[in-house]
């Protein structure tokens, strides 16, 4: 299932992908600013997410239960200010055994920064000189649906899905 989140989104709403059992790896949009309490709890398979540096605000339990989860990319230069609430839960994740990935730099304001400091810290990689990568396909994408405030995904078979991983038709 892929999941397609719409531009000009500000935040991930509170239960947005609660229980997801279908999402492995999120990428955050930029423009991004709040991510909402229990935004992601319970997203027991989701073992990578990218954070924007747009991203300021993470609210408590957003990543409650997500026990899986291993990579975090953190683009904020700046630690958000998180209380150790944001990855707790029944099974919560175990820091020293994820790696995030912060901007080259400020590793050093992520290692004195409460929560975070207690994870792997490692700074980005650079580029290792590749400029661009194409990919030419003919296969036929899934699309993003908006109806009625509420996200859906449309398969190319014509399956519909919530943004939940629900199958709706």
């Amino acid at each position: 299932i892929i999941f397609v989140l719409p531009a000009g989104l500000t935040d991930i709403g509170e239960y947005f992908f609660m229980d997801n059992l279908a999402l492995t790896s999120i990428t955050i949009p930029d423009g991004v600013v709040f991510l909402k309490s229990n935004a992601f709890s319970g997203c027991y398979s989701l073992n990578s997410v990218t954070i924007p540096s747009s991203t300021v605000i993470i609210e408590d339990y957003a990543f409650a239960d997500c026990y899986s989860l291993k990579t975090i990319y953190n683009y904020a230069a700046v630690p958000q200010a998180i209380s150790s609430d944001v990855f707790v839960g029944d099974i919560g994740i175990d820091p020293s055994q994820c790696t995030l990935y912060v901007p080259k730099g400020s590793k050093p304001a992520y290692q004195a920064a409460d929560v975070w400091k207690d994870f792997i810290i490692e700074e980005i990689p650079e580029p290792d000189g590749i400029e661009a990568i194409s990919i030419q396909s003919s296969a036929v994408s899934s699309q993003k649906i908006m109806h009625d405030g509420a996200l859906y995904i449309l398969r190319p078979d014509g399956t519909i899905f919530n943004a939940q991983g629900g199958r709706v038709r």
